[in-house]
């Protein structure tokens, strides 16, 4: 990895566990069911906030808050994932909402708060 991806994981104080849902049919049913499985666990990154602006013909504009999750380039993260983060303590729910940018040493992974399995 570059100097400067070192730099960056360095700043990766927080753990992710990346959960997906895998279909399964009953055999004796034919009825699909789901079970949760764990595609990493305890990987170091960063979880980022920022503050947006939001749009629309409101009378009152608002604030939303978006999150991005910093984490090494090689993991990949399926759309519809759940994502935890364990941060200060706490774990926090998260899915990936968007599409990951992937840099030589890192990836930057949008993410909205945990809602329900799709």
């Amino acid at each position: 990895m570059v100097d400067g991806g070192k730099a960056l994981e360095r700043l990766w104080t927080d753990r992710c566990t990346v959960i997906v849902r895998d279909a399964q049919a009953d055999a004796q049913t034919n009825v699909t069911g789901f079970t949760e499985r764990v595609l990493f666990q305890e990987e170091p990154c960063r979880l980022s906030f920022e503050k947006t602006a939001a749009s629309g013909q409101e009378a009152a504009a608002g604030v939303t808050q978006g999150a991005k999750l910093f984490l090494d380039w090689r993991l990949e993260i399926p759309a519809g994932s759940k994502i935890l983060v364990q941060r200060q303590g706490k774990t926090l729910a998260f899915a990936r909402s968007g599409v990951p940018a992937v840099f030589s040493g890192h990836q930057e992974v949008p993410v909205a708060l945990w809602q329900k399995w799709a």
